[in-house]
């Protein structure tokens, strides 16, 4: 949703936007452990949306614009730890980006990022 506004004579103008985006998001994970012959099933889902908001100046000799989102969703897939607080069998072995090792709980913690973009254009003559 936007708004924008003259401000006194025709070429300068000021515009305020809103805006909402929304993603579901459903994943099933089947893992096989072959060497403790261990197999898990997961099935998880969760809802991500992202508020936006920005605001613009427009003048003859140049644009400012800032622009700002905060996503709230759901992190990395991470080995919860035991009792102890010590992660049982921990996957220092596993490169990144890989699952937990079969053996080891798991969760999705939530995660917010907030981002913030400022810019200015200038017409080139």
């Amino acid at each position: 949703m936007s708004r924008e506004v003259t401000l006194g004579p025709l070429t300068r103008t000021a515009a305020l936007q809103l805006g909402l985006a929304v993603r579901s998001v459903h994943y099933n994970l089947a893992q096989q452990d072959h060497v403790d012959a261990v197999t898990r099933h997961l099935e998880e889902s969760w809802l991500e949306w992202t508020p936006t908001w920005g605001l613009s100046f427009r003048f003859p000799e140049l644009e400012l614009r800032y622009r700002g989102r905060v996503s709230h969703g759901t992190d990395r897939l991470v080995a919860t730890p035991n009792q102890n607080g010590f992660i049982a069998n921990p996957a220092v072995d596993v490169a990144p980006g890989f699952f937990p090792p079969v053996g080891s709980s798991m969760t999705l913690d939530g995660v917010h990022v907030v981002t913030h973009q400022f810019s200015v254009s200038l017409p080139l003559r």
